[in-house]
């Protein structure tokens, strides 16, 4: 299979056909809910799909030579060879695109309990919820400069619409330093008045959460 790509429909065919359809509905479930994964851990797959038998679904895959690979020797993480999960992820969104947005809520869940803040935060975008990823990228805004990081933070700056950081204005901080460094001055002042913006917002919030005289 690796000497094929997506262009080669036949095989595309195949592994839809022959491969996927051949499987027991609750094996097919698992296959296309955890296509949304670039790797698998059997926990994962559990909060993904809900059930509890995440690890096992996973050594049967392996098992039964299903387009499974191994990414450790402890064999805790998986992914899917990548033809199949084209297939996977295609048929997903045809068959059941309504709960996409969800299955990645529950990975950004999962990866956040987890610390790794990447994961968390491109699935809550890919979840349609720009919000949620701008809040966690600020939360750890600070310690990913600290490391130097820069290329990670820009890359989660570049998945966030402007509306999601409206009331971060680290995020624009971040930006404009960037674009400092890359020599990109009239972004750097728009990124400096935007942050301006969202530090009036966040004093004007603060402000309405304060107590009156009268309680």
């Amino acid at each position: 299979l690796d000497a094929f790509t997506g262009s080669h429909r036949y095989v595309l065919d195949y592994l839809s056909d022959e491969v996927l359809e051949r499987q027991p509905d609750r094996m097919r479930a698992f296959l296309l809910h955890n296509s949304i994964l670039d790797r698998m851990t059997g926990p994962l797959c559990d909060t993904v799909t809900g059930n509890d038998d995440g690890q096992n679904m996973l050594e049967q895959l392996e098992h039964a030579n299903l387009f499974v690979v191994p990414l450790d020797e402890q064999r805790r993480w998986y992914r899917f060879h990548h033809l199949f999960a084209e297939v996977l992820r295609t048929r997903l969104h045809r068959v059941e695109a309504g709960r996409v947005p969800d299955l990645h809520s529950r990975a950004a869940d999962w990866y956040e309990r987890q610390g790794l803040i990447d994961d968390a935060i491109r699935h809550a975008s890919a979840a349609g919820d720009p919000t949620r990823a701008a809040r966690l990228a600020e939360q750890h805004l600070n310690e990913t400069l600290q490391r130097g990081e820069t290329a990670l933070l820009g890359r989660w700056i570049a998945l966030l619409p402007d509306h999601a950081m409206r009331s971060h204005p680290g995020l624009w901080l971040a930006q404009g330093m960037q674009d400092l460094h890359a020599g990109h001055l009239d972004a750097v002042e728009q990124c400096l008045e935007y942050a301006d913006r969202a530090f009036g917002r966040e004093r004007s919030q603060q402000a309405l959460q304060l107590p009156t005289d009268g309680g």
